[in-house]
């Protein structure tokens, strides 16, 4: 397969644009199966607000975190296709899996999505915690450790 030329490149980010969530395919594939408690979690993930800010809820702006759904449950069970009746329930066993916090405000419900950064990020929870624990080198440990990685035929940015 041939890479894309800029041009086509583009038009894909056009058409796509350039947020992307990386979804389990085990969620995907649930919510596809009209299995309704995936659908409302991934659901949640499209709708939730990517970064902190605020929103408009009603006729009031409302503080909302990254990874955070503000509004009413009558609102998410159309979004998911879901039954009006159901969606307390099914948002309940999605909070004893502790896949979200739930919590009541005035007029509506917030919704916390825990985990959000891990399925927006480019880079995955392990590539971010070995960048928070590399140490700073000298430049004499720098010489020191590319000397034995390049022993051990091991090279590559430290």
């Amino acid at each position: 397969m041939s890479e894309l030329s800029n041009e086509e490149a583009s038009s894909l980010e056009k058409i796509h644009g350039n947020a992307y969530l990386c979804v389990p395919r085990n969620l995907l594939k649930a919510a596809l199966n009209g299995q309704q408690e995936a659908r409302v979690h991934l659901v949640l993930f499209l709708y939730c607000n990517y970064a902190d800010g605020e929103v408009l809820f009603g006729k009031r702006m409302v503080s909302c975190r990254r990874g955070e759904w503000i509004g009413t449950y009558r609102q998410l069970a159309e979004l998911a296709g879901v039954h009006l009746s159901i969606t307390g329930k099914l948002l309940q066993k999605l909070a004893d899996k502790k896949l979200i916090n739930i919590t009541r405000i005035e007029g509506g419900t917030s919704i916390y999505l825990n985990g959000y950064d891990e399925f927006t990020s480019k880079e995955g929870k392990k590539e971010r915690q070995k960048k928070e624990k590399k140490p700073k080198l000298s430049p004499m440990e720098y010489i020191e450790e590319y000397g034995r990685r390049l022993a051990e035929g091991i090279v590559y940015n430290i």
